[in-house]
């Protein structure tokens, strides 16, 4: 099962010509990835 809930709270984005798509995992697993962000922080990453 992929979806968030209270272990999986990191996201890896997979993308390919055929198909993409985001896979939720537990922030302790070391993949490369982005993180859980508030929205008032991913605003200030993106201003």
């Amino acid at each position: 099962m992929n979806g968030k809930n209270s272990a999986a709270k990191c996201i890896a984005f997979y993308s390919s010509p055929t198909k993409s798509y985001n896979y939720f995992y537990p922030c302790t697993s070391h993949f490369h990835s982005i993180c859980e962000k508030s929205l008032q922080s991913f605003r200030q990453w993106m201003d």
